[in-house]
């Protein structure tokens, strides 16, 4: 199956099995990226308001990823 049959299939569920879906694919990160979880927990709960972005800072910081 391709990944843009995936997406349209993905597109397809109701919310909550959508968000299932998020939860396995994160799951399958966490297995691969050794710290990730530790690390976005710590930045999470990071309380440094200088360290904090705007939602259009994190769309930014996003569209970067993608290309």
């Amino acid at each position: 199956m391709s990944l843009t049959t995936l997406m349209h299939e993905a597109a397809q569920l109701d919310t909550e099995s959508q968000r299932k879906l998020i939860g396995y694919l994160v799951s399958l990160r966490d297995e691969q990226m050794p710290g990730h979880r530790q690390e976005m927990a710590r930045r999470i709960d990071d309380q440094t308001p200088e360290k904090w972005l705007t939602l259009d800072q994190l769309d930014a910081k996003l569209a970067m990823l993608d290309s």
